[in-house]
């Protein structure tokens, strides 16, 4: 197994335990009310924004529909 191919393995278990928490993440978000308060982190900054319900549902959604693209394209690149 070459430096690339152990590479992409590895980015590829990375972005499924991405998945895999984006799907705890709506699945906590599916159990609270429609008026809940909820807060988003601003990436790489200790920094919280006041955010709903659904907009972290749709951030969640769109973040494993990019995170499956990525796969997807690691998958063809590797069978190439």
């Amino acid at each position: 197994m070459d430096f690339s191919t152990e590479s992409q393995q590895r980015h590829q278990v990375t972005q499924l335990a991405e998945v895999s928490e984006q799907k705890v993440i709506q699945s906590e978000l599916s159990q609270l009310k429609d008026n809940s308060k909820v807060y988003y982190k601003q990436p790489n900054s200790n920094v919280f924004f006041l955010s709903s319900v659904e907009k972290e549902m749709n951030r969640s959604k769109k973040t494993i529909d990019d995170l499956m693209k990525d796969y997807q394209q690691i998958q063809e690149d590797s069978s190439k």
